[in-house]
């Protein structure tokens, strides 16, 4: 039988997931645009001399199921349930990103959910999956 934590909202949660697709963004994982105003569409997986561009601001990573199935960015899931578990949170997650992106996340995105006020507790779940629970 499996049990739901439903005191996390899909509000909280989303909160939660445009606050991993800015951390991601910052981390030059995503899109970026150059201060020109010129828009690349050039994915990379961290921003290093290669980038076309000297003047740029990262974007959030782009976000959905569609962005998650390839590997662009990440997706909420309000019914995330992992093997070892018989019950089910919401979660973010991103299957092919930076490696343990979730454990390397955790404490800033938790300060800037603290900082707007969002009322949960995040932590990493697997390497791929950061869970949400109810603070």
């Amino acid at each position: 039988m499996t049990t739901t934590i439903e005191k996390v909202t899909q509000k909280q949660a989303e909160a939660v997931l445009r606050e991993v697709a800015v951390w991601l963004g910052r981390k030059g994982y995503g899109d970026f645009e150059c201060n020109e105003g010129r828009e690349l569409n050039y994915v990379v997986n961290h921003v290093d001399d290669d980038t076309p561009c000297d003047n740029y601001k990262t974007l959030p990573a782009p976000t959905g199921r569609d962005a998650a199935y390839r590997g662009l960015g990440p997706e909420l899931r309000m019914d995330f349930e992992p093997f070892w578990s018989n019950e089910t949170y919401p979660a973010i997650i991103l299957e092919g990103g930076p490696y343990d992106w979730s454990v390397a996340c955790s404490y800033e995105v938790q300060q800037a959910l603290d900082a707007k006020g969002v009322k949960v507790f995040v932590e990493p779940a697997t390497g791929w999956a950061l869970g949400i629970f109810p603070a």
